[in-house]
């Protein structure tokens, strides 16, 4: 007696092929393999067989009488995959659409990380095929944005096998350019991968992120051409010119930076005290926000005073990152001046011409941070409604400026009634003694007439 599966008659042609009657020839190695199975897995083995052999009309008689016996049709079978996978990886239209629209098939279950419109993108079949399948099942709701173990999406796959077809059907679904995978690589990459031309024109064309790094740091760009692929290389639009911070900017190396004159800076001149701009944004862990202050020609009061449509301007785009930089002022402003903060020589000090101009450029620095300090406080308190808090804080801080302003002058007082010279030069000594007191008498009357105008400046800003 011949052993068939339940539910299965003599009269099934293809049964032959799994079943023995015991008495003719020998059995067949699938034939001996049969008659250890079960009859449930002798039923997925001719479903396979059917849709591998692309017979959909067999496929269809086999699942209604296995239905009747009580298979799921999402029941994973062979490679831990159910019927939709294996239709999809063989590219069998017909088979993904009687399986979903007439059976019922759930378009969005994973195996092993991948779902059905993963495994269509990657699988091996006529690109015409792969698109008529992504099409039924995202028309299910296959959701494109999911991504496997490795961090790849449908349209990474897509591009990896260069079905260019689906690739811009899927960019027509508004899908991320900017997903990346665990290599830092977006679907452009994988179509370098790939070698894929007419992909990566598509990805290029419309308006993939070009800019992306992956975990080796290279772009696109740079890695096609490590790959040779010349032609996908041609596909890049010239390289734009990167702005490079001028080494100039960044420390204090002429007269003119550290006592800033001149109002109309030309391109690349370094705006007034920008070294310390540097230095702040470091101290606030936004180093790399000094390139567009830079090219904007920031100077050290626009800085400490800046505002959000200026920042807007300058082109830092996202919230966070003027946030960020909002914090980092606040951070700084909310600390009170000293008048610690000049250096003031002592009495026996010797001083040459070059430590003179350096006490004078500290001093107009300092008078840039007294009257940004100021600023800042009146723009924030235009901003917010402070009420009396803020009064009583703006006279309490004025006034305390005020008294800095006093002490600081009570020391060059000091310094003028000094009598051993500041000056040391190789002139006699008279000339010494002339030239020191005619020197502090500079540092005197700049210092008076600097700090007399900050204390005018804030009495019109309150």
């Amino acid at each position: 007696m011949p052993y068939y599966p339940a539910g299965y008659e003599y009269s099934d042609s293809d049964d032959s092929y799994y079943c023995w009657d015991g008495t003719n020839s020998s059995p067949s190695k699938y034939q001996m393999d049969a008659l250890h199975k079960s009859p449930n897995e002798l039923m997925q083995e001719i479903l396979l067989s059917s849709l591998h052999s692309n017979n959909l009309e067999a496929f269809k008689e086999k699942l209604d009488r296995d239905s009747k016996l009580g298979f799921n049709i999402d029941e994973k079978i062979d490679w831990n995959w159910n019927l939709l996978y294996h239709a999809c990886s063989s590219g069998r239209s017909q088979f993904v659409e009687y399986l979903i629209n007439e059976r019922g098939a759930c378009v969005d279950l994973t195996a092993d990380s991948m779902t059905p419109l993963m495994v269509t993108c990657s699988a091996d079949a006529k690109s015409e095929e792969i698109l008529k399948i992504v099409k039924l099942l995202v028309n299910k709701g296959a959701s494109i944005r999911i991504s496997n173990t490795f961090g790849e999406t449908a349209l990474m796959l897509a591009s990896k096998k260069g079905y260019a077809n689906v690739v811009k059907y899927l960019i027509s679904l508004n899908d991320s350019f900017d997903a990346i995978d665990n290599e830092g690589k977006n679907a452009l990459f994988h179509a370098i991968d790939g070698q894929h031309v007419d992909t990566a024109k598509i990805l290029i064309e419309n308006g993939i992120n070009l800019n992306v790094i992956n975990r080796y740091g290279c772009d696109a760009r740079n890695y096609a051409l490590n790959e040779n692929l010349i032609e996908i290389y041609g596909l890049f639009p010239p390289q734009e010119y990167k702005y490079q911070v001028p080494g100039s900017f960044l420390s204090y190396n002429r007269f003119e930076d550290i006592i800033p004159l001149k109002k109309n800076l030309k391109k690349n001149e370094v705006p007034p005290y920008f070294p310390d701009i540097v230095n702040l944004l470091n101290g606030m862990g936004l180093d790399s926000f000094t390139t567009k202050f830079a090219q904007a020609g920031i100077s050290l009061e626009e800085f400490l005073t800046i505002s959000d449509e200026k920042m807007k301007e300058i082109g830092f785009e996202f919230p966070f990152e003027r946030n960020s930089i909002k914090l980092g002022l606040y951070n700084f402003h909310k600390e009170q001046w000293a008048v610690n903060s000049l250096y003031v020589p002592n009495f026996m000090e010797e001083m040459s011409l070059l430590d003179v101009m350096m006490i004078l450029a500290n001093i107009l620095r300092q008078i840039v941070i007294i009257k940004s300090q100021i600023i800042y406080i009146k723009q924030l308190g235009s901003k917010y409604d402070l009420g009396d808090s803020y009064k009583y804080f703006n006279l309490e801080y004025m006034s305390e400026l005020q008294n800095n302003i006093r002490q600081l002058e009570k020391k060059f007082k000091a310094m003028n009634s000094m009598s051993k010279p500041l000056l040391i030069t190789k002139a006699e000594k008279k000339v010494k003694r002339r030239y020191g007191t005619l020197m502090r008498a500079v540092i005197i009357a700049t210092t008076s007439i600097i700090f007399v105008s900050a204390i005018m400046a804030s009495k019109r800003i309150f």
